[in-house]
């Protein structure tokens, strides 16, 4: 419920549409049956737009069959481990995720170094009165300004929603091949995906 409305504030017009409900997210049962139905012909509609949005950049992709097959093949499995859960060996999972923050912290702590994020930084706004601005490399603006910007690497990849340069996946593996900066924010993305 939370991803729907997540994805219909980034990818449609009707961002915000639960709000009416959102008093009754832990007690359905008593909110008013015409607010009810609101919400969910509401979580229909952006269903469907969601659908056409992403069966159109599936299939611009080639992805199609991908998702058809392995996907959708995936589905009874994945349906059937939500609704019987899933044995985790809790130590373990303590261990990696021990470990991959140590070395998260580490990468960070090198890139915090480097010259061109500090230069990112000084231009950066605080959000609030008295803080300091951090880079955030999470953030394909900030991302954009250092790689092209700052440390002027040739553009890879062009997006297709901002027709700005790509600070995706593919790219940072590009430019890793050359960069030292670029190498560490691909292994920082790569270490906080699993993290």
């Amino acid at each position: 419920d939370r991803e729907l409305n997540t994805l219909s504030w980034r990818y449609t017009d009707m961002g915000g549409y639960k709000d009416k409900t959102e008093k009754y997210i832990t007690d359905m049962m008593n909110c008013p049956f015409d607010l009810l139905c609101e919400r969910n012909s509401a979580d229909t509609d952006c269903t469907l737009r969601l659908y056409n949005i992403f069966y159109k950049e599936l299939s611009n992709e080639s992805l199609l069959t991908l998702y058809n097959n392995v996907t959708m093949g995936l589905q009874p499995i994945l349906t059937e481990s939500e609704y019987r859960g899933v044995r985790v060996d809790t130590d373990k999972l303590e261990y990696f995720a021990t470990k991959y923050r140590g070395i998260i912290e580490d990468i960070e702590q090198r890139l915090r170094g480097i010259p061109g994020i500090q230069e990112v930084e000084k231009t950066l706004k605080p959000k609030r009165k008295g803080d300091t601005p951090k880079f955030n490399f999470a953030s394909p603006d900030q991302l954009r300004q250092l790689l092209f910007g700052v440390l002027k690497l040739n553009s890879v990849n062009i997006t297709d929603k901002t027709k700005k340069p790509s600070t995706d996946q593919q790219t940072l593996k590009v430019l890793s091949r050359h960069n030292e900066t670029a190498k560490l924010l691909l292994e920082f993305r790569e270490y906080s995906t699993l993290y």
